[in-house]
């Protein structure tokens, strides 16, 4: 029991760090934890691991506000899925993305290390019908 409260925790901080680097537009953290074949959903497509570094380089995406929900966490072996809800105040490509969102992460233990394989946001509230999800 203990391995897995010390797992679960040092998923959950994971999860917060991703959060606060990508409000803070920060490329080299991403690429550092991410796992080389990650890839995301959401209003930016899908985008693998380069093309979202390429769009948080570009400042083509950010975060003015990112706000979350205590992170909840589901552990199936070497794979753990991490969900919250965000609020978000934000552009994706121009695109306004602000609202609030439906998060899903999923991690994978490689080596030793707890890495996300990638994520995906769905709209739960959007100021207007023309916005799509943004990338998580």
């Amino acid at each position: 029991m203990k391995q897995y409260a010390v797992t679960t925790h040092a998923i959950r901080e994971m999860e917060k760090e991703c959060l606060r680097r990508w409000q803070e537009s920060e490329a080299a953290f991403t690429e550092i934890v991410t796992a080389e074949d990650y890839v995301v959903a959401g209003l930016c497509d899908n985008r693998t691991k380069v093309e979202r570094l390429k769009l948080l380089a570009s400042g083509d995406l950010y975060c003015q506000l990112l706000e979350a929900t205590e992170p909840e966490l589901r552990l199936y072996g070497d794979l753990a899925v991490v969900t919250a809800e965000l609020k978000i105040s934000g552009q994706c490509e121009k695109q306004d993305v602000s609202g609030v969102y439906q998060h899903m992460r999923i991690y994978a233990l490689r080596r030793g290390e707890w890495r996300p394989l990638g994520g995906k946001l769905a709209a739960l509230e959007a100021p207007n019908s023309n916005k799509r999800a943004a990338c998580a």
